[in-house]
């Protein structure tokens, strides 16, 4: 008997939205979670006696915490519902498997609610995620070290990180590297711009601004839609040091 601990399971999701290349993100907090399959039944009562079989399947995941302001993975979540996107989630056990791997269950789905809960205490949000489709069993070959053990750190030497447990940041980012300094986008178009910081331990959080959202608007993880023709620019900058920044030169045509 090898029973599984609720504690070690976690919920990672990514808005659908986001580049190629994009790691998943862990809301914050999570107190509870479920995962519920369920078959509709056929159920009739004929001359010869009843008749019963399986019918539609149904899956659904289910998400507690607690609100924490600026956290990736909820914002990412309310940002998801507000404009009606799907959210990809993984359930994951994070005790590694015989094959050093963490197995997981994963699933497209959309939000179907999102609950505040105002009490005294901490805000609690509470969320159903319905599945499209059925999920799909795999695994993944590896987690971050934060998300396995948000208690687990190793050695530091003095000035080495910043941030609580959880939410170090291992330097200072030096610069931004972009995939290319020039996009073309036609009115009504999309195009991503995949970006990230150097060094590789750098704090990845980016923000993107467009000069000129007449021409071309941006989100926060650097899709730009083409709105009339023109060019703006669009800057990459570091969340944790804004002076480290990178442009992009956007053409819209028609």
């Amino acid at each position: 008997m090898n029973p599984i601990e609720g504690k070690k399971i976690i919920y990672l999701v990514q808005p659908t939205s986001l580049a190629v290349g994009k790691p998943p993100l862990l809301p914050g907090n999570q107190t509870e979670g479920s995962w519920a399959q369920e078959h509709d039944m056929i159920d009739e009562v004929t001359k010869s006696g009843r008749v019963v079989g399986y019918g539609n399947k149904s899956e659904n995941f289910e998400l507690a915490l607690y609100a924490e302001v600026g956290d990736p993975g909820q914002v990412a979540l309310q940002d998801a519902y507000d404009n009606e996107r799907q959210v990809k989630v993984w359930r994951v056990v994070t005790t590694p498997n015989a094959e050093g791997k963490f197995d997981a269950r994963f699933g497209y789905t959309i939000i179907e609610n999102l609950e505040y809960a105002d009490g005294e205490g901490f805000v609690e949000i509470s969320t159903t995620f319905p599945v499209i489709g059925k999920t799909k069993p795999g695994v993944l070959d590896s987690l971050p070290a934060e998300v396995i053990d948000l208690l687990d750190y190793s050695f530091e030497k003095p000035g080495q990180t910043t941030g609580d447990i959880g939410k170090t940041t291992l330097s200072d980012p030096t610069a931004v590297a972009v995939d290319s300094a020039t996009k073309s986008v036609t009115i009504g178009g999309l195009v991503d711009i995949i970006a990230t910081t150097l060094p590789e331990a750098a704090n990845k959080e980016l923000t993107f601004t467009s000069d000129t959202p007449a021409k071309a608007t941006v989100n926060a993880y650097g899709r730009v839609i083409g709105v009339t023709a023109g060019t703006a620019k669009i800057t990459v900058a570091s969340k944790s040091k804004p002076t480290i920044k990178k442009e992009v030169t956007v053409t819209v045509t028609a």
